[in-house]
């Protein structure tokens, strides 16, 4: 988290009730007890977790029910977020969310996956949630770029776009987009990544309606 804890999230299952909770510990592993009830939020009757993402001091939670909460620092449900801190997505057939990406001007970006991939596009301005130029064929591995140098301390390069638009984001260990940028008729893209601290990161490209993730080390 931005401030330096840890926040973990999971599923709890007894018989057929199951329940979501989230779990915030100091550095030292000690429990954050301004989080939550002694650092634990449960959220009854929802099923498995698939992402949790902090952006802004707000904490987005995705399960595979096809529901995203919205917490504020403290745990409590953000009840400026959709119905009282819940979006609930209804797109495709039997979809259900696979990944979560929140953009610099908090639209939310959702990949969802069944016989059919969809990507569905969240706007918290006007509260909509719609397919966003999504395909029936968007897949995570048709886009065929490399990036390189890995590990690296100064650039990197991805090779491989086409001349189609692409969106480019950096995302931390912590799921927070850190930069982004666009990228056209440029098969290569150079990243300056000087400014980041050291660590694990993502890359990840939507071109012409697919989907890639690559992972390099900050040294």
């Amino acid at each position: 988290l931005a401030n330096g804890n840890i926040l973990t999230a999971g599923t709890v299952f007894s018989g057929n009730a199951s329940r979501v909770f989230m779990f915030e510990c100091k550095p030292d592993g000690t429990t954050e007890s301004a989080f939550g009830t002694n650092g634990i939020v449960t959220i009854n009757n929802y099923n498995k977790t698939n992402k949790i993402v902090e952006q802004d001091e707000k904490i987005y939670l995705s399960t595979i029910d096809n529901i995203v909460f919205r917490f504020l620092k403290n745990g409590k449900l953000d009840s400026g977020f959709c119905d009282n801190g819940i979006l609930t997505v209804n797109i495709g057939t039997n979809a259900q969310i696979s990944d979560m990406v929140l953009l610099e001007n908090s639209d939310m970006l959702l990949t969802l996956f069944s016989q059919q991939q969809y990507l569905a596009k969240y706007t918290p301005a006007s509260s909509i949630l719609k397919e966003a130029g999504f395909t029936n064929n968007l897949k995570q591995e048709n886009i065929r770029v490399s990036l390189y140098p890995n590990p690296t301390s100064n650039y990197i390069h991805i090779s491989g776009l086409t001349n189609e638009k692409a969106a480019i984001q950096v995302i931390n260990n912590s799921g927070k987009i850190v930069k982004s940028f666009t990228a056209e008729n440029e098969p290569m893209k150079t990243i300056s990544v000087q400014d980041l601290p050291a660590g694990i990161y993502f890359i990840r490209i939507i071109q012409d309606n697919d989907l890639k993730t690559l992972k390099f080390l900050k040294q």
